[in-house]
């Protein structure tokens, strides 16, 4: 496959047909596949950094299951020991944003907000 038939991987209409899929597999109750943070550039700059971030991003938000093109660059012409370690970081990070913030009695200190009251403060406050 020639550079010229090559999908790009990158561009915004690539994750949004990614996105749009993983969502209708989700719906269905089927795993889902998609290569992500695939850049079209050769080497690291900022083009790899904002196509390793909307890729990644929106697919894991749309749900995606299982991902490839980690590591790789050039438009899967070449892997990147360094983009390896960026997209472990990106992935790792996008993992734990989407956990989001627990909320309980336990997380939130229920107890400690009721008896410090409205307009105080929590510093002089002992648990």
């Amino acid at each position: 496959m020639t550079m010229a038939e090559c999908p790009a991987f990158g561009a915004p209409e690539g994750v949004l047909v990614t996105a749009g899929a993983a969502q209708i597999m989700r719906y269905y109750g089927i795993p889902s596949y998609a290569s992500i943070v695939i850049s079209e550039t050769i080497g690291i700059d900022a083009q790899t950094g904002w196509e390793i971030a909307w890729t990644a991003q929106l697919s894991m938000m749309a749900g995606i299951n299982l991902v490839n093109g980690i590591g790789t660059i050039g438009a899967c012409d070449g892997c990147s020991l360094e983009k390896l370690v960026i997209d472990n970081e990106v992935l790792g990070g996008l993992q734990r944003i989407l956990k989001g913030i627990e909320v309980s009695e336990t997380s939130v200190v229920v107890e400690v907000i009721e008896d410090v009251g409205p307009g105080s403060h929590y510093l002089g406050h002992k648990l």
